[in-house]
């Protein structure tokens, strides 16, 4: 478990890095670097709910499908 949290905080990193590279603009800050990478996890974490909650539905209509 140690070692996922670390891997997620190295790609976090690498991901706040590669949109600083990815500036074109002078005077981009972590702070922007951070906001964009807040904005990504929030898209990330919509789908993954969006996925978990038909996940959910399936199981239950499997469950009452079995029962």
């Amino acid at each position: 478990m140690l070692l996922l949290l670390l891997l997620l905080h190295l790609a976090v990193m690498q991901l706040k890095m590669m949109i600083l590279a990815s500036s074109s603009t002078v005077g981009h800050t972590f702070d922007a670097a951070n906001e964009k990478l807040l904005q990504i996890i929030r898209a990330v974490l919509e789908v993954l709910f969006e996925h978990l909650l038909e996940l959910q539905l399936i199981a239950r209509s499997l469950q009452l499908l079995l029962y």
